[in-house]
């Protein structure tokens, strides 16, 4: 299982989507997971009111990745709160002022022990799961 951030699944939105990432997702399709913190992240940029003339494509299109991805996405359970408890109460915390949601994220990965597929490597890095650059081929 590989846990995809949200700006690796965003290449497929774009017109012109990074060649090696969308081959990375293509060749790696079967061990993808969807985190249902990037189902939140997704819906919250197709909230945005500059999001207003894509809306309908970008609806669709997540509506496609959570049928596509139904059985391989991750909820964000106890033992995910247990292991962001954790991660929050780190010393690096304070001086590195992470995102919440990518510590969610981190925590769902390191509790399933996947590696995180991202292109922000140093939101992750300093946490001590797997990455994948997608983009690094």
């Amino acid at each position: 299982m590989i846990l995809v951030d949200t700006n690796v699944w965003s290449e497929l939105t774009k017109p012109r989507g990074n060649p090696a990432v969308l081959a990375w997702l293509e060749a790696n399709d079967a061990d993808l997971a969807l985190s249902v913190l990037v189902i939140a992240e997704i819906r919250y940029g197709i909230e945005l009111p500059g999001a207003a003339h894509k809306r309908p494509f970008l609806e669709a299109w997540l509506a496609g990745l959570e049928a596509r991805y139904y059985g391989q996405t991750l909820p964000f359970d106890a033992d995910a709160a247990h292991c962001y408890g954790k991660i929050a109460a780190r010393p690096e915390v304070k001086a590195r002022e992470p995102q919440v949601i990518d510590m969610l994220i981190a925590a769902q990965a390191q509790f399933h022990r996947a590696p995180v597929a991202t292109r922000n490597m140093r939101d992750f890095d300093w946490i001590g799961v797997e990455l994948v650059n997608p983009w690094e081929g």
